[in-house]
């Protein structure tokens, strides 16, 4: 179940950046999640408001019900003469959930997809965890201040986070739970993993990776006075749930 409105979609193809996310704990028995779009309205000069302007009952995440939600909400904006193609600056917002990300590039494609700082933090915390680095991480300074060089990252130009990124996994440790934090980081976010090497190829291959450096770096956001994190839409939800 899909509810908007036409002066939604106004607001939507004038808005700069719209905010997905979605939430579970509100949300009717019948259905798996809420899933919202919030977009920017001026309220005057230099007094912007983030709101919800699309709102999606959903009974599954998987990429096709995702596509499916959100055709049928484009479909609707051109019913009604509104083409968010034309808004040649749109940034859309979300946490790293890989069905969203290819639903939203598909039906989506002209606009620049990038990806929650806040999520991105917590991705690589729980890695810290997964390798059994967070006592180390909690209890060693210098460790701890080595480890958010790697959030950092995201705040350099895209052109230089493989420079900053071949600096800063010099300052780990030989260690073989750091070097299983670094593989990660790498394969997940910088290089992609490696590919099988193919017969008489001399430098080995990799996959793209899982988040290419442009949709998790914030420096241009940072540029353009736009949100790094989903934070507005996830504090309106966790108002829904109370």
């Amino acid at each position: 179940m899909i509810f908007t409105t036409v002066q939604n979609c106004i607001y939507l193809r004038e808005s700069h950046f719209w905010l997905a996310d979605g939430t579970f704990k509100a949300c009717p028995g019948i259905f798996k999640q809420i899933f919202t779009i919030h977009g920017s309205i001026s309220r005057g000069i230099n007094n912007n408001i983030c709101v919800p302007l699309l709102y999606v009952l959903m009974t599954n995440q998987t990429e096709d019900d995702y596509k499916t939600v959100l055709n049928v909400f484009n479909n609707f904006a051109i019913e009604i003469n509104i083409n968010f193609e034309n808004n040649n600056e749109l940034e859309i917002i979300t946490d790293f959930e890989k069905s969203s990300i290819n639903a939203i590039n598909d039906v989506f494609p002209f606009v620049t997809h990038s990806t929650c700082f806040f999520h991105f933090c917590q991705n690589i915390w729980r890695h810290i965890q997964k390798e059994g680095l967070s006592t180390k991480y909690m209890e060693d300074p210098e460790f701890n201040l080595i480890c958010r060089h790697l959030p950092a990252l995201s705040f350099l130009p895209v052109n230089k986070v493989i420079e900053g990124w071949e600096i800063v996994k010099l300052l780990f440790s030989d260690n073989e739970k750091e070097q299983a934090l670094l593989e990660y980081f790498e394969n997940t976010y910088i290089y992609g993993k490696p590919a099988m090497r193919l017969r008489g190829r001399k430098k080995p291959q990799r996959h793209p990776p899982l988040f290419p450096i442009d949709m998790w770096s914030v420096a241009s956001r940072v540029d353009e006075n736009l949100p790094r994190t989903t934070n507005i839409a996830e504090s309106w939800h966790g108002r829904l749930n109370r």
